[in-house]
């Protein structure tokens, strides 16, 4: 906390000024300096540089969640998933009937697995966050009523959601592996995850 410097008479003194002796005309209440109409205006110019920033990372990451949002909506299975449904039916293909029933049981399990649904819910709360903070970044920017403290905690936050976008999916960075058992007709063709192979061991 600044602690204000006064002059003979009683005034207090521009903190930005000294040693100089300049009368201060106000303080700023996020840094709690006392500032001459010079060094206020610099001030405030500053801020208004520093909410610009915040509002370049809350556009990136605004453009950069869309476009992943876009991507997600439009495919539920990846290409590495279709692939292995092919797979599947060159095999239900081998095996016609006596296999039918397993090679759709796996074909549920792969859907499953790499599912974009969840991913999908998360990057349209991941967007409700942006929307929130875009709001209260057009308020404030018009009434003028920010100080550092808000752009520090914009700041923060925008960095958190960007962090959050850029995180892999499960899927991605633990993706299921595809078996299939060429044994007698008993068995049947299975779609895990790592962690179900895991346990299965």
């Amino acid at each position: 906390m600044a602690t204000a410097m006064r002059s003979t008479t009683g005034k207090d003194m521009c903190d930005m000024c000294s040693p100089k002796q300049v009368v201060a005309i106000t303080s700023c209440k996020g840094c709690l300096k006392d500032m001459c109409r010079k060094h206020f205006n610099e001030h405030r110019e500053k801020l208004f540089k520093d909410l610009h920033n915040v509002f370049d990372l809350h556009d990136n990451l605004l453009q950069e969640l869309q476009l992943t949002i876009n991507r997600a909506s439009k495919s539920s299975v990846n290409d590495k998933a279709l692939a292995f449904l092919i797979q599947i039916d060159e095999w239900k293909a081998r095996t016609i009937e006596r296999v039918s029933q397993a090679a759709n049981e796996a074909r549920t399990n792969v859907e499953r697995l790499f599912s974009r649904k969840i991913e999908y819910e998360q990057l349209k709360q991941l967007k409700q966050k942006v929307d929130e903070i875009t709001k209260e970044l057009k308020e404030q920017q018009e009434s003028e009523s920010f100080v550092e403290i808000d752009i520090d905690y914009w700041m923060k936050q925008l960095k958190q959601l960007k962090t959050d976008l850029n995180r892999p999916s499960k899927v991605d960075t633990n993706p299921p592996v595809l078996q299939i058992q060429n044994v007698d007709w008993n068995s049947v063709i299975k779609v895990s995850s790592p962690n179900e192979l895991e346990k299965g061991m």
